[in-house]
């Protein structure tokens, strides 16, 4: 849909009925006699095909009348026309510059275009300069612009970080509905950023954002219902709510309705059933619906038995990141026959795995680097692997540490101590929430 949207709003609500051909030539009259009101309006029909046949060029010529004569959301939509090429030539340049043109005239929708345009700048100015604009309109009641610069205090974008002011604008935003802010601050009560943490607080906003569909509230709220998690658990409205947002094509949605038929949890269970949903959120990107079709395709379970199919899928999960995918991709190549290329790309993927937190990866890489296999041998790079699958809980990765230590000088052990601190992976990236599978483990062959 354009940005500024077709005016009058009631026009497209469902509330009146869509104008005829009678009301579509009294409005072309008017545009044709210089009412730039009407001439938005008629752009904006003729972009969207609402009452008339669609005409991009039609469109951009009354959007660029009124536009011209100052008509802000005409302006708004000149700049959604370069930007996506309909009926011009496309260019970002003249799509800033007729945005720019109907924010500067208080437009908030254009503020809060502006605002996303800028953030996806790259650089911290241009971030600094989004996050004004969000401001801009989230001080005159925006509620799209409050969502949007509580997000740039949540996550440092423009400003400094500050979760307690982003936890101050999320609530103006969600006390007037809007459900995005309300899921947001449900997780923030959830998990005491910004605020005191409070689980009976954070059901209710998620509550409220699921009951207007917000997918991210209604897989929260799923999984809540689906495990008991603070609420009495209740299957089946967690399969309600999970084929609500798969239905819609979010692949969260789909791999944890994939899961609860999977396990005959709230519904009954089908094979052939949870393995298209696996499907359809793997092809969607899902990585971890991806391992479980792995898993299907190495018992045949739902799906033909298939062992190649089965560690492509292990593969593409790899390719996207999934640490255990490339972990199982690691020892693949590590137990084919001795082979200095294929040693090296088993290397490269437990590098891959240890990178990100798999403590198992991690252990194997501090061997590979202390016998020299698939690298050059390397008692630093050893230690450093090993302390890091010690810190992680590998009781064996310490005494291998000790192991090494022995053969290492003071010198060493100092370098090895600071390129530890150098590779241990940070945070992990937050995750969409997601039921709890049964993981069945795959055979390395």
């Amino acid at each position: 849909m354009i940005w500024g949207g077709v005016r009058p709003a009631a026009a497209m609500s469902g509330d009146d009925p869509p104008l005829g051909d009678a009301e579509i030539a009294v409005l072309r009259a008017k545009a044709e006699l210089g009412e730039i009101e009407a001439q938005s309006e008629l752009g904006a029909r003729y972009a969207e095909g609402v009452g008339v046949a669609r005409d991009d060029t039609e469109a951009v010529k009354w959007f660029r009348a009124a536009a011209e004569r100052g008509e802000a959301r005409a302006q708004l939509n000149l700049g959604w026309v370069y930007q996506h090429g309909r009926g011009v030539e496309k260019s970002e340049v003249q799509a800033m510059a007729w945005v720019r043109r109907a924010a500067e005239q208080g437009l908030d929708e254009a503020a809060v275009t502006l605002g996303l345009r800028l953030g996806c700048g790259g650089t911290a100015a241009s971030e600094a300069e989004g996050a004004g604009w969000f401001r801009r309109a989230a001080e005159r009641g925006s509620v799209v612009g409050q969502y949007y610069l509580a997000r740039c205090y949540a996550e440092g974008r423009g400003v400094k970080q500050d979760e307690a002011e982003a936890a101050r604008w999320y609530r103006r935003a969600a006390d007037r509905g809007f459900s995005s802010a309300q899921y947001e601050l449900g997780m923030m009560y959830a998990e005491g950023r910004g605020v005191a943490r409070d689980n009976a607080e954070a059901l209710v906003w998620i509550a409220r954002s699921a009951a207007k569909r917000e997918p991210d509230a209604q897989l929260e709220l799923g999984v809540r219902l689906a495990e008991g998690r603070g609420v009495p658990r209740d299957e089946a409205e967690a399969v309600r709510l999970f084929r609500d947002v798969a239905s819609r094509g979010w692949q969260g949605g789909m791999y944890c309705l994939a899961v609860m038929l999977e396990d005959g949890r709230g519904v009954a269970a089908d094979d052939a059933e949870s393995a298209r949903w696996y499907e359809e959120a793997a092809a969607r990107g899902h990585m971890d619906a991806m391992m479980a079709l792995a898993e299907r395709h190495q018992g045949g379970r739902g799906v033909a038995k298939d062992a190649h199919e089965s560690w492509k899928w292990v593969h593409l999960a790899a390719l996207r990141g999934h640490s255990e995918a490339q972990y199982l991709m690691g020892l693949r190549n590590h137990e084919e026959e001795p082979d200095p290329v294929v040693e090296r790309l088993a290397v490269e993927w437990f590098e891959r795995a240890a990178g990100s937190g798999h403590v198992d990866a991690q252990h194997r890489l501090a061997g590979l680097y202390w016998r020299g296999v698939g690298v050059p041998r390397d008692v630093v790079q050893a230690y450093a692997w090993a302390s890091i699958a010690g810190a992680g809980g590998r009781a064996d990765a310490r005494a291998l540490r000790e192991s090494i230590s022995r053969e290492m000088t003071p010198a060493q052990i100092d370098e090895a101590v600071r390129l530890a601190a150098e590779l241990s992976p940070g945070r992990p990236k937050p995750r969409y929430p997601m039921v709890t599978r049964r993981v069945e483990p795959l055979h390395v062959e």
